[in-house]
């Protein structure tokens, strides 16, 4: 179906005309069924009566709309190439010099491109699913998390990486490398450097998760190299980041404590990470100096900020009580922050503070839970 048709039915409805009254003079009644029915596509000539008189500015410019069709490519290729400042650059350039072609054979690209574009991408009307060729449709199946149909009817790298990166989320670790695996290939084929590094970056993520040490400082080293020569210092430096955390996880806090305690400018995340470190190492004077300083230190996001300050309470209430095991104040702390990672954030943060959720219950005798915990985590 084409979109003027499914926007002359829709005008024609709206108004309550029969298509006999809308077509009076200018075609068949006939004629006008397929054209709603996507079956046939007008003449510009009966198009622009059509939409006269039913008040369509419709544009028919052709210098503009070939711009415009450039233009549209350029805003799909920044999408699909997973810089997201990028993308939200050409939906501005869009409200300032393009605007007019809403009202155009690019219409449903539109609507898709600044749902894409925006914060929180929302579904676009079903109804116009018919008019969408497979590229769309992939967009429509990406806002509704239908990863899988996505990448089937559009197989680029991007919609792989975007269905990995769903999969890490959820602790589908396995289902996550494997598409962050083809994202990676298929990046390469496409020139996309970008994907390439953020799908190592997962897939880093993911090894970390899976506390495989090995796999995870190979996949690491390529992020890092990707990401140092595209000048991303902040995803090099994430990287690091990761294999010091994932030291935390195995026990080796003095690995950890090498890091952690060199940080420049360190993040509330930092610190929180270099308190836990301090702890198991027995530095409680510095673990004490690293929660101060958390207050008062910045983070990525305000979700991020929230953990990191519930994070160092939880610590500053073992360092400051012997018997924290048997206090059920503690124990609720524990329990409500836990199940805050588990709802709000990707598995690997509940993963991190699975241990001393672990100790809490076997101390408490709490077997049953500690082990359907276990069969959840595994």
């Amino acid at each position: 179906m084409q979109y003027s048709g499914f926007l002359i039915r829709k005008k024609r409805l709206e108004n309550d005309w029969s298509q006999e009254g809308l077509c009076k003079g200018i075609c068949a009644v006939s004629y006008l069924s397929k054209i709603e029915q996507g079956k046939t596509e007008a003449s510009e000539d009966i198009l622009s009566a059509l939409f006269a008189k039913l008040g369509i500015s419709w544009l028919c410019d052709k210098d503009l709309l070939a711009k415009g069709k450039n233009f549209i490519e350029d805003w799909y290729d920044s999408a699909f190439s997973a810089d997201y400042e990028k993308t939200a650059a050409f939906a501005e350039k869009y409200k300032k010099d393009f605007s007019a072609l809403k009202n155009s054979c690019f219409a449903v690209d539109i609507m898709l491109l600044e749902e894409f574009s925006a914060e929180e991408s929302r579904f676009v009307d079903e109804r116009l699913e018919p008019c969408m060729d497979s590229r769309q449709l992939s967009l429509q199946r990406l806002f509704s998390e239908d990863f899988s149909e996505a990448a089937k009817l559009y197989p680029c790298a991007f919609m792989y990486f975007r269905a990995g990166v769903f999969a890490y989320e959820k602790g589908e670790d396995s289902s996550a490398l494997e598409n962050l695996q083809k994202a990676y290939s298929l990046a390469a084929d496409e020139g996309r450097a970008r994907i390439m590094m953020l799908s190592k970056l997962f897939m880093t993520n993911c090894y970390s998760n899976m506390q495989n040490i090995e796999a995870m400082e190979r996949h690491g080293k390529i992020a890092k190299r990707l990401a140092l020569e595209l000048g991303e210092k902040g995803f090099a430096e994430t990287v690091d980041y990761n294999f010091a955390a994932t030291k935390i996880e195995v026990g080796d806090f003095l690995g950890a404590y090498d890091y952690f305690s060199k940080v420049e400018n360190p993040t509330a995340p930092s610190l929180h990470k270099l308190a836990a470190c301090c702890e198991k190492l027995g530095k409680k004077e510095e673990a004490f100096a690293a929660i101060e300083a958390e207050k008062s230190a910045l983070a990525e996001t305000e979700e991020l900020k929230i953990l990191a300050d519930k994070a160092c309470k939880l610590i500053k209430f073992r360092l400051e009580n012997e018997d924290y095991l048997s206090s059920s104040e503690y124990g609720n702390m524990l329990l409500t922050f836990f199940d805050l990672c588990r709802k709000e954030m990707p598995i690997g943060y509940a993963k991190f503070h699975l241990p001393w959720v672990m100790e809490w219950y076997k101390a408490n005798r709490r077997y049953k839970e500690a082990c359907e915990l276990l069969e959840n985590f595994s």
